[in-house]
């Protein structure tokens, strides 16, 4: 899942959240009040807006945002689809080693654990870094300079 696959989820099912709090036939707020609420682009605001529109939760015209019903349990996204990456792969990597996937003094390749666990490896060597400061692994510089 791409990052902005799980920002986009995560920010929709706030959504859905919202129009559970407000008033049956009320106004969401505007889309720029939205943005700056949930920390995201005004482009990702309008995408959910017309997702929201799509389901018949709401009428979408120019500044209006009617609420036209409450949403349903089942239109929410699952809670594994909206964790980030980095979230996703710390639990998908304490798995791999209680599943003694990893042995001790094994060595790790970013790119390799990046495909493994289907993420890039930037999460990955962000993960490793911040996974070190627990002392239970540590980077191999050999090699590096030859």
């Amino acid at each position: 899942m791409s990052r902005s696959s799980s920002i986009y989820k995560e920010s929709y099912n706030r959504a859905l959240d919202l129009i559970c709090e407000t008033d049956a036939q009320g106004d969401l707020p505007t889309e720029v009040a939205l943005s700056q609420k949930w920390n995201i682009s005004r482009t990702t605001v309008r995408s959910i807006l017309s997702g929201l529109q799509d389901t018949g939760l709401i009428q979408w015209s120019g500044r209006s945002k009617k609420i036209l019903r409450k949403p349903r349990r089942n239109e929410y996204f699952p809670k594994d689809e909206t964790a980030s990456n980095a979230d996703r792969l710390s639990s998908l990597f304490m798995e791999y080693i209680f599943a003694g996937e990893l042995a001790p003094g094994a060595t790790l390749n970013e790119s390799e654990l990046a495909k493994y666990f289907g993420v890039s490896s930037t999460v990955v060597r962000e993960f490793l870094i911040r996974f070190s400061r627990f002392g239970l692994i540590e980077k191999n510089l050999t090699g590096i300079g030859s």
